[in-house]
């Protein structure tokens, strides 16, 4: 059984070697990995192109400055696996961890998709911290998809999921998103496929590192020319483009309120369109109050209290 990993690259010359390198030295053997170059402007290009000449497994492939939807799309083109596997490239995968999801995939010839869990790491890759559910858990892909939308440890990101070929074969990334596009690729290929079996195992098995110079830590690009929050967009798309039930609808709007407060707490007030994110906020507020005992308590609670102090401070503002 084979293994494709698609990796997009972009400007990624420091940590594009250690990458291939957590994949290279891992024991299972039967597996290609693809590395879509796109346009970068350092020597991420070099570096590829080094390592494709080292290791007979890499594929590198070239795309121009598209982003990383199509990227990701070109590796899907030419991906020859039976299963399909993502990483980003300033990150890497633990140990023996490949061999232990196709070992999984072998033995359990009915699964279809398998979700690891993950580590979250500081640029200085000594801050740890592991986002697993206490149990693994098996379910249906319908039973997954608001653990897609809210679930930390889940989450919609391709890189904890290993997805059957066959899934993939008509479902590609929106090129029009910029932010959550994986979500909405994941969401897509749930929908299409709502009996088929999925195992959320309870290790962490990937390291998400935090690259604080990225476009997500960036306030003026989280914002469309409308000022729409871009996150929040892609929810849209997948309330639009995925057939959702009312229920999963109103998980969706929960998720939506969660961006919107989250946003509001991150970032300056001159920094970011509150407006646009209260419209939100009001809008979904009942998705919101129907869910949120569903998921963390604690970070709800701090939700409420920083909406709280918002609304306080657009009364303040009015009165005076």
């Amino acid at each position: 059984m084979k293994l494709s990993i698609i990796i997009p690259v972009y400007n990624s010359e420091k940590f594009i070697s250690r990458c291939i390198r957590s994949i290279i030295e891992q024991n299972y053997k039967n597996y290609e990995i693809l590395l879509v170059e796109d346009h970068s402007t350092d020597d991420s290009l070099k570096i590829c192109q080094e390592l494709s000449l080292k290791y007979p497994e890499i594929v590198l492939l070239q795309t121009s400055g598209k982003g990383v939807s199509a990227a990701r799309n070109t590796g899907l083109a030419h991906a020859s696996g039976d299963i399909i596997g993502f990483c980003d490239a300033d990150d890497y995968f633990e140990p023996n961890a490949l061999c232990q999801v196709m070992n999984l995939f072998a033995s359990q010839r009915n699964l279809d998709l398998i979700v690891t869990g993950f580590y979250e790491v500081s640029n200085d890759l000594h801050s740890q911290r592991a986002f697993c559910l206490k149990k693994k858990r098996y379910c249906n892909f319908a039973e997954l998809m608001p653990f897609v939308l809210n679930e930390p440890c889940v989450l919609g990101s391709v890189w904890n999921k290993f997805f059957r070929r066959e899934l993939t074969t008509d479902v590609r990334f929106d090129v029009n998103l910029s932010y959550c596009e994986d979500t909405h690729f994941v969401m897509n290929v749930l929908s299409k496929n709502p009996h088929a079996s999925c195992l959320i195992l309870n290790q962490a098995f990937y390291h998400y590192v935090m690259n604080e110079n990225s476009t997500t830590h960036n306030c003026n690009q989280l914002f469309d020319k409308d000022g729409q929050l871009k996150y929040i967009n892609a929810i849209y798309a997948v309330i639009r483009d995925c057939d959702l039930s009312p229920k999963l609808r109103s998980e969706a709007g929960y998720a939506i309120v969660c961006l919107s407060i989250d946003t509001i707490a991150r970032f300056h007030p001159q920094g970011v369109n509150r407006k646009s994110l209260r419209k939100e906020i009001r809008k979904h507020g009942f998705d919101y109050c129907r869910n949120m005992l569903k998921y963390n308590i604690k970070a709800n609670i701090k939700r409420l209290m920083i909406l709280i102090k918002e609304e306080l401070k657009c009364i303040l503002f009015v009165m005076y």
